[in-house]
């Protein structure tokens, strides 16, 4: 069962002798430029009037760190509003590079820690960072992360995260919904050439719909091997994060969800990451 939310159509081909149908891409989804395009006129880190939730997204990439913070409505209206890498986190806006071209790694950070360890000091540096700074709101109130959640994807710290493509499409959706709208996704700033790297994660990856046993399911792949979707998990998880925090497209202004329980488990354990550490 731990392979079945992994990679559903092995599951069924590789335990239970019933492949699931052949599929086919279904690509209607925004380009990157669309995604681009989509931004909402307001400064970098300033929180738009009717937003009561801050989350971060921490992904863990063994030499780097990329992270992104979003604010959100209780319908679940979403506007990113920071972005980056943990040892650049004033990334010039219009950027472009990817993860083998990093030189700024944890490692050379901190010379004398094995990974975890080095992965365990960047942590520290960027939590402190984020989770200690005041965000300014539209109407000039102060504002904190509310939920950072992490994630990792290297050697022995990983694990399962549960419902990811159930999540990637709802981050998709959000991104289809056009601003303005109740559910809609946006990005700071007002030049779209400035987020042509965020929007490049962001379609990293194609929808399949896949069939099988009487029900359809969507199941994410990489568009090519080698290509960055580091910042589309970041909204993703961001997402996971506002949903634990109340947020919710069918809530009202008048009556507030109570917290959903998810199921999900977080790839990195900063107490055992600490333990190596010392």
């Amino acid at each position: 069962m731990n392979l079945k939310p992994q990679n559903e159509s092995a599951f069924w081909a590789e335990y239970q002798n019933e492949p699931l149908p052949e599929d086919e891409p279904d690509d209607d989804l925004l380009t990157a430029d669309e995604i681009a395009s989509k931004a909402s006129g307001l400064k970098r880190g300033e929180i738009p009037l009717d937003c009561s939730h801050l989350t971060m997204f921490v992904d863990v990439q063994g030499s780097v760190l990329f992270y992104l913070v979003a604010a959100w409505t209780d319908q679940f209206t979403g506007h990113v509003i920071d972005y980056g890498t943990e040892l650049d986190p004033k990334l010039p806006l219009g950027s472009h590079f990817t993860l083998r071209e990093i030189r700024r790694t944890l490692g050379r950070a901190s010379p004398c820690a094995r990974q975890e360890g080095s992965i365990y000091a960047g942590l520290e540096r960027l939590t402190a960072t984020m989770l200690g700074r005041e965000w300014r709101r539209d109407d000039g109130a102060q504002m904190r992360i509310d939920r950072c959640l992490i994630d990792a994807n290297c050697g022995v710290s990983t694990d399962v995260v549960y419902d990811a493509n159930f999540w990637k499409s709802f981050v998709q959706a959000r991104l289809a919904v056009p601003i303005g709208d109740t559910g809609c996704l946006s990005l700071f700033g007002s030049k779209p050439e400035h987020h042509r790297l965020l929007a490049e994660h962001l379609t990293a990856e194609y929808r399949v719909k896949t069939e099988g046993r009487g029900r359809t399911v969507d199941e994410w792949k990489l568009r090519a091997n080698g290509l960055d979707n580091h910042w589309l998990d970041c909204a993703v998880g961001a997402s996971v994060a506002a949903s634990i925090q109340g947020a919710s497209l069918f809530a009202t202004p008048a009556s507030r969800p109570a917290r959903k329980r998810l199921r999900l488990r977080l790839r990195l354990r900063l107490s055992e990451l600490q333990k190596d550490h010392r």
